[in-house]
């Protein structure tokens, strides 16, 4: 979107209609009833309205396979709202968008798609009770394989709709110099007409050990998840999985030891209960692990652990270095049994704002995106396996990011597995004090066990400036590509898109 580059997003508000396009579903209520049930003090409220205008041109505008290309150009336009919100007691960031799309030649493309990304935290009783609440709503692909968009416009053969919002009250008590104790409620409802709708209640106790602990320090965790899904149309039947309720109970204690200042044990031991009906082999039993974080100097730390969880053994670990006060690297590797649903109201949780106002990832501070377009949506619940390395950088003028991973879903139904080897990398190049450069390039090698061998190479990247024509005018020209390469015929695609912009914030 116009002048929203750098994961610089801006916002939108609750109650605002553009025509007769409702700014919020009334699925949100409950968490806007939440946010805005704060406690009266004095706040600084932000409310920044905008509208966007782009004009594109693209060679493949329904994203068909090669040799079946159609051009065609297309204009969009974007009224929006951002909200931010701080006080002692309340810190609320709301971006809600509508786009249109309108195609000269290729009318059934045709439509109108809301956006959403809302988080915050209200103090309720102060120093004891909190609110956490987020929302999402986005057009994501339904699959990998199918026709994508090289900036990601909706495509009707392949993309839906999805909303997801979750609210979390939690109660903290410091019990003394023996521990502090967190009790959280989560709530979260998932909507999307191409998977089962579902809705999540989880209740979490964690006790972490306090000041009177000194080399050793220890967390204990009670955690219990219920899911109730829904099928109610042929298509959401047909992705993987079935309808009905899951449960995951688990609780742990993960005690360190410190050695000294540059070695500290690390372990755990716990149970865990899994029931769902999408996975051939359903934990329960005993859980644990053991391992040793080394810090070798002020700059750098890892991890390695050992664990025997989810019926089999493993290892995992992390580590970061800082080369320089504005460089860094880390590197990890996880494993965890999860579903579409659960990763997309997991991935709110790291909803964060940068200095200006953007919305970004807490794991990466690179812009936020609510899910992996690497894997296809899927209603089976699977094991996501994900070794990473990313190297970030931010200097006066310029800002770097890179990253390469492994990651792998298998499905317990199916006993099929998506595999993605890939990297990614953006570069942002202040050239004048009103004039920046911004470049993104993204690779894929994905595999997919249940498609008789198929793997896919995908390239696809932007290009663009971004031209500051006043403080509340702003243009962007960019140039997007995706370029897909298949052994199935007929899978391989290419898009080129050319766009010129404008944004006014008023």
């Amino acid at each position: 979107m116009v002048g929203e580059r750098k994961g610089r997003a801006k916002s939108p508000s609750a109650t605002i209609r553009f025509g007769n396009a409702a700014v919020l579903s009334a699925s949100y209520a409950p968490i806007l009833a939440a946010i805005y049930a704060a406690p009266a003090v004095a706040a600084d409220w932000q409310i920044t309205p905008s509208i966007a205008v782009t004009e594109s041109v693209t060679d493949n505008a329904p994203g068909n396979p090669r040799g079946s290309e159609r051009a065609d150009a297309f204009t969009t336009v974007t009224p929006g709202v951002s909200v931010r919100e701080q006080s002692a007691r309340v810190n609320l960031s709301l971006d809600y968008s509508v786009t249109g799309y309108k195609y000269i030649d290729n009318s059934n493309l045709d439509t109108i798609q809301h956006n959403l990304l809302a988080g915050g935290t209200t103090e309720l009783m102060r120093q004891l009770l909190f609110l956490d609440a987020q929302a999402s709503v986005s057009r994501q692909s339904i699959s990998a394989t199918g026709p994508q968009s090289a900036n990601n416009a909706p495509l009707a053969t392949n993309s839906t709709t999805v909303k997801t919002y979750t609210l979390s009250p939690y109660l903290r008590n410091h019990l003394g110099s023996f521990a502090d104790s967190e009790f959280r409620y989560g709530f979260s409802q998932f909507y999307a007409g191409a998977l089962n709708d579902t809705t999540t209640n989880r209740f979490t106790e964690t006790l972490t050990s306090g000041e009177e602990f000194n080399r050793f320090r220890w967390v204990g965790l009670l955690d219990s998840i219920n899911q109730t899904a829904s099928t109610t149309s042929a298509s959401q039947a047909a992705l993987t999985g079935t309808a009905g309720s899951s449960f995951h109970r688990l609780a742990s204690f993960a005690p360190q030891y410190a050695l000294d200042r540059y070695f500290i044990l690390l372990g755990s031991v716990g149970y865990e209960k899994i029931s769902d009906a999408t996975l051939t082999n359903q934990p329960d039993g005993p859980i644990g692990s053991a391992g040793i974080r080394v810090n070798p100097g002020p700059r750098s730390s890892f991890s390695v652990l050992a664990n025997h969880r989810f019926d089999s053994n493993y290892l995992t670990g992390d580590a970061s270095y800082i080369l320089t006060p504005t460089t860094r690297i880390d590197a990890a590797i996880t494993r965890d049994i999860s579903t579409t649903q659960s990763q997309f109201a997991q991935n709110l949780s790291y909803l964060a704002t940068d200095q200006t106002g953007g919305f970004v990832d807490t794991r990466t501070q690179q812009a936020f995106i609510i899910n992996n377009p690497a894997f296809s949506l899927t209603n089976a619940s699977f094991l996501d396996k994900r070794a990473s390395v990313r190297m970030t950088t931010d200097l006066l003028r310029d800002s770097f990011f890179a990253e390469i991973y492994r990651e792998s879903h298998s499905s317990g139904v199916a006993t099929s597995q998506e595999l993605v080897y890939g990297g990614r990398a953006n570069w942002n190049h202040e050239l004048q004090p009103l004039l920046n450069l911004f470049v993104t390039v993204q690779y894929a090698d994905e595999k997919f066990d249940a498609l008789a061998g198929r793997e896919d190479q995908t390239y696809n990247g932007e290009a663009g400036l971004h031209y500051s024509l006043s403080e509340t005018l702003h243009a962007d020209l960019t140039y997007d590509f995706i370029y897909r390469f298949s052994n199935v015929p007929q899978g391989g695609l290419r898009e080129d898109i050319v766009t010129l912009g404008l944004k006014k914030t008023f």
